[in-house]
């Protein structure tokens, strides 16, 4: 799979449902493997906002507050998940037109 170079925000959540993991990384599907391999519970990304540097996590994390849970996990409500739907895209699919893929 291609990968954008650069800081990317994830969402992070069980398939089940529950909280939802904001986080950033150079690559989020490495990361769902390492967080993975902390939890009992089979984990999924609901959404990567691509380009998107820590700054833009912190900014995240400070507009959900009041849904914060535990360090960097937050409640599902319908307002971080209607953000999510709108801002990030499917974690499989790169920006279209981007030319910074690496190889």
């Amino acid at each position: 799979m291609q990968q954008l170079r650069g800081q990317h925000v994830y969402f992070i959540q069980s398939v089940r449902g529950g909280l939802i993991k904001i986080g950033s990384a150079n690559d989020p599907h490495h990361r769902l493997g390492l967080i993975q391999k902390m939890c009992p519970v089979r984990l999924r990304i609901l959404g990567v906002m691509w380009g998107k540097s820590s700054f833009w996590e912190r900014g995240i994390h400070l507009e959900f507050d009041h849904l914060r849970r535990h360090g960097e996990w937050f409640t599902p409500a319908p307002e971080l998940l209607a953000y999510i739907a709108e801002h990030a895209t499917d974690p499989h699919q790169l920006p279209e037109g981007d030319s910074e893929a690496a190889s």
